[in-house]
């Protein structure tokens, strides 16, 4: 039985003394971080991601000073080195205009614990080659740190000249071997390249979201339809809009127009920008009064389509014959969805196909 409970022990034992696996790969599940400049109106400009594609012309930006970033990764690794490229290192006037990091708090956890005390990082200005080459900070760490999660908490930056926002524009975690220091290469950079691809869709949402502004706000007005009725809507640049009645545009002489479920009189209010993604397109919050006099706060999603996609098969379907009108070549087809269905208005999904892919206000003469 002595022998038996030996037996046990032994591989327990070893287990507990082992720890677990550690990889030589960052095996990235996310990088996130509390803060990021221009988050919502230009996402795809400072994503934490940016921080690991070895790239010194793109950079994450905080909105402010100070900001805590998290690595996440399935598997742990052991850090004994840690390297930065601060600020913006796309060119030495960049670099002076933006905060850099200068005091940072590198906390390890694993397994959802905090698994060693953090460590804290001081870093200099960047600094550039005679070539105009960024080079990069690498710091040893008075000791190693074992996690599958870590976070990095700007404690202190160093001020920019026109920007208190600190910046940083890459990172990496390494170990020594053989008195050489090593960098953990990315196990699988499609991280990336779908995030490159995602924000590549959402720019296009957001050059067709700025055409109507631009279009609306210099005096056009712009009919969005369905198979049967249309809504003119004008935008303008300073937050405020105009919708128009929803109603047939060739209503039969039959039709009741008081049973419509339509915008009946011209609502007005302001809007707010929300979001911008792949998926939803331009997000945005409309707050208006109802014919209660009630204020409403509605979430409408503003897309660019084009050939391939949901909303243009629909349009295509949609318009039937019509569809050959449609030069995609120089107009966006743009749709505006609403979710939301109600006494004021029902769910809506509605199109149009007049805001020119090169349109430009006309510049007056003097």
């Amino acid at each position: 039985m002595q022998h038996l409970r030996r037996f046990i022990i032994f591989p327990i034992f070893l287990l507990i003394s082992c720890g677990p696996k550690l990889s030589y790969e960052l095996k990235v599940t996310s990088i996130t971080s509390d803060s990021r400049l221009r988050g919502i109106e230009a996402p795809w400009e400072h994503d934490p991601i940016l921080m690991l594609d070895g790239n010194s012309k793109t950079n994450w930006c905080a909105d402010g000073d100070t900001a805590t970033i998290t690595l996440t990764l399935q598997e742990p690794i052991e850090v004994e080195i840690f390297q930065i490229l601060n600020g913006i290192a796309s060119s030495g006037k960049a670099s002076l205009a933006n905060a850099q990091v200068s005091k940072l708090k590198l906390t390890p956890f694993l397994a959802g614990k905090q698994n060693h005390e953090p460590i804290t990082l001081d870093f200099k200005k960047l600094s550039f080659e005679g070539n105009g080459t960024p080079r990069p900070e690498t710091l040893k760490l008075e000791r190693s740190l074992k996690g599958d999660k870590f976070e990095f908490q700007i404690l202190e930056s160093i001020k920019g000249s026109s920007s208190l926002n600190v910046c940083i524009t890459n990172l990496q975690l390494g170990y020594i071997k053989n008195d050489k220091e090593e960098f953990y290469p990315l196990a699988d950079k499609s991280i990336l390249t779908s995030k490159v691809k995602e924000y590549e869709k959402a720019k296009v949402h957001h050059s067709g979201w700025s055409k109507l502004i631009k279009y609306t706000h210099s005096g056009g007005i712009l009919n969005f339809c369905d198979y049967q009725n249309c809504m003119a809507v004008s935008m303008n640049s300073d937050g405020t809009f105009t919708f128009g009645d929803y109603s047939p545009t060739n209503p039969a002489p039959e039709t009741n127009i008081e049973s419509l479920p339509t915008f009946r009189k011209t609502v007005t209010g302001s809007y707010k920008l929300e979001s911008i993604t792949s998926e939803n397109g331009v997000e945005i919050s409309y707050k208006f009064y109802d014919t209660n006099g009630i204020e409403l706060t509605e979430l409408w999603y503003l897309k660019v389509s084009k050939k391939g996609d949901k909303e243009y098969d629909t349009y295509k379907t949609m318009m039937g014959e019509n569809f050959k009108f449609f030069d995609s070549q120089a107009n966006f087809l743009l749709s505006l969805d609403s979710k939301t269905d109600n006494a004021f208005h029902k769910e809506l999904k509605i199109f149009n196909t007049e805001v020119p892919l090169k349109w430009e206000p006309q510049k007056t003469m003097p």
